[in-house]
Order: structure tokens, then sequence, then C-alpha cells
């Protein structure tokens, strides 16, 4: 009888020692856990205080090593500066051989930004309706409701009154849009600069199909809309516009003097939700419909508002909008996100672009203003990435999986 507890028990420890075997290799060889302890990823993963203080936040990410053969544009590395330095995470923005650096906000690679098609970490969640109150953040012109009225997280509107070209059917987003993001409770904390691009979306319905909904963006001296426009013989088209002081100028302020960048008709029916997403990131914009692009055009460059000229503002009015004008029409699942921005802060690809050497890479943190990347320590030698974080593994109740980009851009469609 003893000799089979013996047995048992030499087996129960070599199954023990070969876990630990098994532990202790993929340490050393395949991953391990490591816990972020600053906020210069916000909010990709959250570490450290946000600004002004608070409950430090530490959350825990699962690294698989690996070396930086393949890398690519915004994969998530993790790194060292030096042999006994921190771990720290952050994402890769220059790949060898590349002349990069930042430029107002947006990375410039090859003195170009990226062009539209190119694969972008998802925007930055600024307000979101599911734990934000809409009328905290938008509100009509005068402060009063005008021809709105809200329930059951639905925002109503009877524009059947408001004449074209008018604000009278207008939400106008009231606060400021900086880098700003959503903390790890879903409440709003504020940045440190202006940022320039955005995203408004929304689920949108027209009762009848008549009359037009908008959404709306304002980068410095631009205001772009996106237009839904119902015919009298029950088309739909939609409508890409631009106008600005310059376009505007002079007696005349009619709709003729809006610029059409873009048109086509699209497939839109009355008495049914459909998802609308209008995003300007990087001078090109996008109008997506149910999750397909249905309206794309670039331009060259904003146009400057004579009222900022001299001063650390870039834009000037409410940045986002929605509403519509001779129409009654709903709107919920009300969302606004913002693109990455890199501050102008540093020593490296800062006043000028580097050109990184065949094994270099130039990283940069998402929360811009409150990380210490290439900017300060310039490029980082590929032997100085140790891997990619893959999941965050703690708290329990954020656990997901991390991508360095966004799925894939929706498709062309009618």
């Amino acid at each position: 009888m003893r000799s089979v507890v013996r047995a048992r028990l030499v087996r129960l420890l070599w199954v023990f020692a070969l876990l630990f075997a098994v532990v202790v290799s993929c340490r050393f060889f395949v991953c391990d856990v490591y816990r972020i302890g600053s906020g210069s990823m916000r909010p990709t993963l959250f570490g450290g205080r946000a600004p002004g203080g608070g409950t430090e936040f530490g959350e825990s990410v699962l690294v698989r090593f690996g070396g930086a053969d393949d890398l690519e544009r915004f994969d998530l590395v993790v790194w060292r500066l030096s042999a006994k330095g921190a771990p720290m995470v952050k994402r890769v923005a220059g790949l060898p051989g590349e002349a990069v650096g930042v430029r107002e906000g947006d990375l410039v690679v090859d003195g170009k930004r990226l062009p539209a098609g190119a694969p972008r970490p998802a925007p930055v969640p600024v307000f979101d309706d599911r734990y934000l109150d809409v009328r905290s953040y938008f509100e009509f012109k005068d402060g009063s409701d005008g021809p709105w009225s809200f329930e059951g997280g639905v925002c109503r509107l009877d524009a059947e009154e408001v004449a074209h070209g008018s604000d009278g059917g207008m939400m106008l987003f009231h606060k400021d849009l900086r880098d700003d993001y959503l903390d790890q409770n879903n409440e709003r904390v504020v940045g440190r600069v202006e940022a320039n691009d955005a995203v408004i979306e929304c689920e949108a319905r027209l009762v009848e199909l008549a009359g037009t909904l908008r959404l709306r963006l304002v980068e410095a001296g631009d205001t772009f809309e996106a237009l839904i426009e119902a015919q009298t013989d029950g088309r739909v088209f939609g409508t890409l516009t631009r106008f600005n002081a310059e376009t505007l100028q002079g007696q005349d302020v009619s709709r003729f003097k809006v610029a059409k960048l873009d048109g086509s008709e699209i497939a839109f029916e009355a008495g049914r939700w459909h998802l609308l997403r209008f995003s300007n990131v990087d001078n090109a914009l996008r109008l997506e419909l149910d999750g397909r692009t249905v309206l794309a055009v670039e331009y060259e460059a904003n146009f400057v508002h004579p009222a900022v000229t001299g001063t650390d503002r870039k834009s000037v009015g409410a940045r986002a909008a929605f509403g519509g004008e001779v129409c009654r029409a709903e709107f919920r699942s009300i969302r606004l996100s913002r693109d990455l921005y890199y501050t102008s802060e540093g020593d490296y690809g800062v006043a000028e672009p580097i050109r990184l050497g065949p094994d270099e890479f130039f990283l940069l943190g998402d929360n811009s203003a409150e990380s210490r990347d290439s900017r300060y320590t310039g490029p980082v030698r590929a032997d100085q990435i140790l891997g990619r974080p893959v999941l965050v593994v703690w708290p329990p109740g954020r656990v997901r999986r991390l991508r360095g980009t966004a799925d894939e851009s929706p498709s062309m469609g009618p």
C-alpha cells in the first residue's frame, strides 16, 4: 500500500515539475505578462493616473516574444531603452528606411500624410451616448430644445419648418474637441491640446422620405457636411460639401456658395434605422452608410480662419453637429471620436523628419502629450524590441484582444 502511495506522489511531483518547467520556458522564450505602469498609451491601454490625479490604475498585458522582422505600421510593441530599463508599450509609427515625423498633429511619412486607404488605429472615442448625456455635450443653437425632443435614448427632430441651409435643425457639440478620451469608467478625460481630425456617427431614421439629414465636422476654417437628401421622386442622394469664409465672402451667402465635393444616389429608406458615419481624417472625407463607404474625397489643405491668426486655436465654432431640415427624423447611438493626435514635443522628428536606418523604428505613444517615446529618445533598434502585447489579461472585467489597426476599411458600395 505504501509503495502505491509513494508511486502516486512521485508521479504528481513529476507533473508539477513539468508544469513548472513549461511555465518557466514560456516566460523566458514564448511570452510573459507585464503591468502597464504609465498613462502614455491611454485609452488603448490604461496605466498610471489620469491628468489631475485620481486612483492609479494599471492593466496587465500578455506579451508574445518575437523579433521585429515582420512589424507593420501601428503594431503595438514592447521595448526597452536599455538592458536594465523597464519594458514599455508603444506603437510603431515609422519603419526602417522611412523619413518620418510629426506635423500639425499628424504622422508624416516620406513627406506625406498617410493615404486615405491606409490601415489606421481605431479612432479614440470622446463622446458616446451609452455613457454620457447627449444634452450635456450637444445643444440647440440658442440653448433651448427648439425643434428637438428626447425620450428613451432617442433624439427626435421636427424640422419641417426649418429652411434649407439654416442651423435651426442642428444639435451642436459645445465642448472643445481636444485630445480627450473616455477612461476605464467611460468618463471624459479632458485633453491638453486641440485635436484636428474627427468622426461622427449615429443611427438615423427619416419618418417620411422628405427633407435632408445633415452630419457636420469643422476643422480649422472649413465646415464639411454629409447630406442625405430625399427627392420628390423617391430617390435619395448623398452629398459631401465644404464651405469657409473664403467661399462665403460677399453679400450672397446662400447655399450656392457651398462647394459640392462628391455626390451620388444611395440606398436609404424611410421608416428604417440606418447607420451613418462621417469622418475627416488626414484631409480625407468619407461617408459610410450601414457599414459601406458611399462617398469619399480628399482635399489638399484646410482654410485658415482669420479669427485664429496669432492664437493657439486652429478651429472656430462647434466642431461637430447632427440634425436636418424640412424633415422629421430620429437619431440614436450617437458617437464622436478623434484621430490620434501627436504633439510637437521632443527632439526627433518634430522640427524636421528623421531618416530611419535599416534596423530602426520610430515608436509613438497614443496619449502623445503624456508619452516619452521616439520624439525624445530617437529611433529604436530592432534588438531593443522584446515582443508584442496581444491580450489584456487583468483586471478580469477588462480582458480584451489588442489590435494594431482597426478592422479593414469599409468597401465602396451603392
